[in-house]
Parts: C-alpha cells; structure tokens; sequence
C-alpha cells in the first residue's frame, strides 16, 4: 500500500546517485525511529504533477505490482510513498558497484574485457530473473546494461520497470512499445504485437 507522509521524514539523503527526466535517485539511510527502513537505499523520486488521473494510477497500480517482486535478480522495491510535494518514492535495495553500463565502460578503458565465465555466470543470472517475471507475465521492455544494476558480492539485478507491460492473457500485446532503440526486438520495430520474446532479444 502506498501511503502519504511528511516530506522524506523516514529517510535521510547522502548523496545523489543519479537522475534524468522522470526525476532524482538518492542514496538514503532510513531512520527506524521514524519508520524508515534501517540500512542505506536507494530512493528513485519520481514525478507526479502533470499526469492525468488514469496516468496516475496505472503508474500507482504498477508500483504496488513491483512491490510484490521478490527474486535475487530483481531489485527489490522494499517501501514507496508519496511525499508532501506530491513526488512518489520508491525505496529500493541499494547496489553498490553502480550500473552494468558503467562498469563496461570503465573496464573497457582499462582494457579489462570480461572474460567468458564472467560473460556466461551474468548471463544466467538475468535469465533467471527474465524466467521470474515472464513466469508472472510481466515484460521489462527496456532491458539494457543502464538498467541492469550489480551489488557488491557480483549478483546482477535487473531495475527500472517504468514501462513494464503486464500481460493480461496468452496472445502477444497489440500495443506499441516504448524502449531504447538499439536493444528493440524486430517485431517492435515494425510496430508488430510483441511478448516477453522481446526481452530475451535485449539480452
């Protein structure tokens, strides 16, 4: 359930971990005594104002369905909450090592190329989290190495589902998808129904 409280209340920010159009992501540390969760986080404060009341629950409706994710490949959403400014938050687990795409491209500058093993073992571990969602009829769409986020102990956690289809029956979705271009299966492409075969083309 989402709730409402007074303006980051439960948390305490330390640094901005990143940010972009749909808003800021933080790392926190939440304050127990005032109903935070105890650790540091990562809290994605997204943008409400502007949306109309449909856009607005079906973005609410999507958070609660991601709320109930739990797998060592997913990141987990731990809590969420509109604040006083009308932004909602959404308090995940916190990676430490960053995002995929930024440790390619720090280790291509270095040129420490990943080696086959390392290649295949973060393989596997995002089909076994493609495997979770897809076996819960949702679809990421818009999996990349910006939205694959790794920990400290080398576990890969797939993120950002900000525009996750869920699929309401067997037949592939009629809609057209959003997504970034260079990881757009073909069907998608030339505007054709698609299924969670997209987001195995991605990977």
């Amino acid at each position: 359930m989402t709730t409402t409280r007074v303006a980051w209340s439960s948390y305490t920010k330390l640094k901005t971990l990143g940010g972009g159009a749909f808003g800021q992501v933080y790392l926190c540390e939440g304050v127990q005594t005032d109903g935070g969760i105890k650790g540091f986080h990562a809290i994605k404060r997204v943008r409400l104002d502007g949306l109309d009341g449909t856009a607005r629950a079906t973005r609410m409706n999507e958070v609660e369905t991601l709320s109930l994710l739990d797998h060592p490949n997913i990141i987990k959403t731990l809590d969420n909450f509109v604040d006083s400014e009308g932004f909602l938050n959404l308090v995940m687990e916190y990676a430490e090592q960053g995002d995929l795409a930024g440790v390619i491209e720090t280790r291509a500058e270095t040129t420490d190329l990943f080696s086959q093993p390392e290649v295949m073992d973060m393989a596997h571990q995002l089909l076994k989290g493609l495997h979770y969602i897809h076996a819960r009829r949702i679809i990421h769409c818009d999996l990349k190495p910006a939205n694959i986020l790794i920990t400290r102990t080398q576990v890969l956690k797939i993120a950002d589902f900000g525009i996750a289809k869920s699929l309401g029956s067997d037949v592939p979705c009629p809609f057209k998808l959003e997504g970034t271009p260079h990881y757009l299966a073909p069907e998608l492409c030339d505007n054709q129904p698609f299924s969670s075969y997209c987001d195995v083309w991605a990977l």
